[in-house]
């Protein structure tokens, strides 16, 4: 026999740091981080202990917030992210003044390990994919977290984006689209519950613009009742669910809170015309005297004049962030009245929202925008019917474009 040396054997140790949902099935832990390869394959949250025995999560806060968050205590929130069985029905929109049509039962009071994840998430990517408004980063990436943990329903609302997010860069997952339900349904209740005690000269006045701007992003995907509910209308409503709280203090008011930034509605100062396609005016222009809609027409005249800002817009910015700013704050030029008529269907209402969701496509690396843009057009050429098909030729030929180029150039014949 060859003369070998004798190799002592390592002494094992036994891993004590494996996640909670490998000690129970006995699997081999390989403690990955920020979560294990055996929970990540499973969609399973991933928690595990500190020495002293208690579930800590795989996600914490990430550094770029923790400091700005120090100064502020963080109060136990009512959420429970495990209640898997709980089924919650599309919600109803008018959060001023109907309560929701779902209501997630109550739950302990403590942050889980799926909480830790979203709001880890938020930090480090959902934030910086809300706005192309650079001016609003310090917004999103401070101080709405620091108000998150003052206010639970903005907090509750900060989680449902972030869990939206995660379900677009992972389709197909049951638990994160159920837990978005149940953020959203809390954060709307807990909204309306707190609405009508909000002093306006706190910082709950701030926190409740943040949530009221923020809903559209959180109603944006998932909640639709039927095939011909249009998420363009919602935002109208909730623009409108916005106005009112805007309309707790005056303007200059809202120009000195930490918030405002988001609520700019243009970067450069617009140096063009403002034009509306013919096809806009002639929709406009027909209307008889005799017609259910020529009361409505000075709102339909008022919307318009907003989308001839994108019109030229387009022509003086391009495909910039000045242009996607004037984008996505259009709606919120909507009155009342037009907001009725979109929610009653109306079929001159509903061509004009068609022709701004073709702007829409022209926005880049928001996901929040990206989903529905084409299936919300096609409802509504399925809603108004063949009749009023002319007034549709350019949304209808969008539906078919990718490249924001091609838009543009559609938009701008």
């Amino acid at each position: 026999m060859a003369n070998s040396a004798f190799i002592t054997k390592r002494p094992h140790k036994k891993s004590r740091g494996g996640c909670q949902n490998c000690k129970q099935k006995k699997v081999k832990c390989d403690e990955a981080q920020p979560i294990c390869t055996y929970c990540l394959k499973r969609d399973l949250t991933c928690g595990y202990v500190h020495k002293s025995g208690t579930p800590r999560s795989a996600f914490a806060p990430s550094p770029s917030i923790s400091s700005a968050l120090s100064s502020r205590s963080t109060p136990a929130l009512s959420i429970n992210a495990d209640d898997e069985d709980i089924e919650v029905a599309p919600l109803s929109l008018s959060f001023l003044s109907s309560p929701p049509s779902a209501i997630a039962p109550p739950v302990p009071c403590a942050l889980t390990s799926f909480d830790l994840r979203m709001m880890h998430h938020w930090s480090t990517v959902t934030w910086s994919q809300i706005t192309t408004n650079q001016k609003a980063d310090t917004v999103l990436l401070l101080h709405a977290p620091q108000l998150g943990f003052e206010h639970d329903f903005l907090l509750n609302c900060i989680l449902g984006i972030s869990s939206l997010h995660m379900e677009s860069l992972n389709p197909g997952s049951s638990q994160i689209r159920q837990q978005a339900n149940i953020y959203r349904a809390r954060a709307l209740q807990k909204f309306r519950e707190n609405l009508p005690r909000v002093d306006p000269n706190s910082d709950g006045f701030d926190a409740s613009l943040l949530m009221a701007i923020l809903l559209i992003v959180l109603c944006s995907k998932g909640y639709n009742s039927s095939e011909e509910d249009i998420t363009v209308v919602n935002w109208l409503v909730l623009y409108r669910g916005l106005a009112s709280v805007v309309n707790m203090r005056d303007w200059d008011a809202v120009e000195k809170t930490v918030v405002y930034p988001l609520f700019v509605r243009q970067l450069t100062p617009l140096r063009t015309i403002p034009v509306i396609p013919t096809t806009l005016l002639r929709l406009v222009k027909g209307i008889h005297p005799l017609d259910p809609d020529f009361e409505h027409l000075p709102s339909y005249c008022g919307i318009l004049d907003a989308v001839g800002i994108l019109y030229a817009g387009l022509r003086q910015d391009g495909t910039t962030n000045a242009l996607f700013v004037r984008i996505i704050s259009c709606l919120s030029f909507a009155t009342e009245q037009f907001t009725n008529c979109a929610r009653e269907k109306r079929p001159r209402a509903l061509i004009i929202l068609a022709h701004y969701l073709v702007f829409l496509k022209l926005i880049p690396n928001l996901w929040w925008l990206e989903w529905s843009t084409d299936g919300q057009i096609k409802t509504i050429m399925k809603i108004i019917g063949p009749s009023w098909s002319s007034y549709m030729n350019v949304p209808l030929q969008a539906v078919h474009m990718t490249n924001p180029d091609e838009v543009a150039a559609l938009l701008l014949r």
